[in-house]
């Protein structure tokens, strides 16, 4: 069985999609893209392969991610949690955005003055 995260969207998506074999499944979280890509239920059916929607599945919760999040802060406050964040400073701009366009960096970004 195969499995597609598709963290994704849009053209890219549609390509791994693609690349499901019969019976696989499809986990969406995301659409870094600027699009989501979710096949037609008709599509799914011919191909045997099942679809998830990983963030709707996280916001149906009872009480939404209040929950989620507050055990996240928990565990940053305890130490067992450390967020990744990259810092550029503002001169430096132009170099932050080329990264984020090339994927080349890791959690958040943040420019310092």
């Amino acid at each position: 069985m195969s499995l597609v995260f598709d963290g994704v969207g849009g053209r890219l998506g549609r390509e791994a999609f693609e690349l499901i074999g019969k019976g696989g499944r499809q986990v969406v979280f995301g659409q870094a893209a600027g699009e989501w890509f979710h096949p037609a239920e008709e599509e799914l059916a011919a191909r045997e392969v099942t679809s998830h929607d990983g963030i709707g599945h996280l916001l149906s919760r009872p009480g939404g991610m209040a929950e989620l999040r507050a055990q996240a802060l928990e565990a940053v406050a305890a130490g067992r949690l450390t967020p990744a964040v990259q810092s550029f400073p503002l001169r430096d701009a132009a170099a932050a955005h080329a990264a984020l366009e090339s994927r080349n960096t890791i959690g958040k970004v943040v420019l310092t003055t």
